[in-house]
């Protein structure tokens, strides 16, 4: 015996999940032992998270630590005491953030794409990092700054595929 329900009107997790298919409530009998049996109902849900949440409160403000890193290269590439403490300002506050939001996202037992993308992020201000203590070059700064903007943008584009 199976019912299916087309739309159930009090779906509470709505503006986190949605049902992809009609929710499917199907009664059997369960023999444990010879002689008993008992009446089950199983309801089978299928459901896709909503992305919503997770691009606006760790992706979007993930890029902007990347972009913000990025303004390093206003700094003279003599003022490395300036780029250095930039820098990791930048790095700490990202890994701080990954840390606060981890605790909004389920935890399972593999790396999933955004998990991917917050360490993608934080590896380019890491880079940053390095960028800002070892060249002093003016020419080799701007192909620094031409470098992470295209890594952050190939990284954009490997996110959205």
């Amino acid at each position: 015996f199976t019912v299916k329900l087309q739309r159930p009107t009090h779906f509470a997790l709505k503006d986190v999940w949605e049902l992809d298919k009609p929710v499917r409530l199907d009664l059997e009998t369960l023999n444990p032992s010879p002689g008993r049996t008992y009446p089950v109902l199983k309801a089978c849900v299928e459901v896709t998270r909503k992305p919503t949440y997770h691009l606006v409160n760790v992706v979007f403000p993930m890029a902007c630590f990347v972009l913000m890193g990025c303004c390093q290269f206003a700094h003279e590439t003599t003022n490395v005491e300036g780029r250095l403490e930039y820098m990791g300002a930048i790095v700490l506050t990202s890994t701080a953030y990954k840390m606060s939001v981890s605790g909004s996202i389920p935890m399972i037992a593999y790396v999933t794409l955004l998990d991917k993308y917050v360490l993608a992020c934080i590896m380019i201000c890491i880079l940053l990092v390095f960028e800002a203590a070892f060249v002093r070059d003016a020419y080799a700064d701007s192909v620094a700054l031409v470098a992470a903007i295209g890594l952050f943008v190939a990284l954009q584009a490997a996110f959205c595929y």
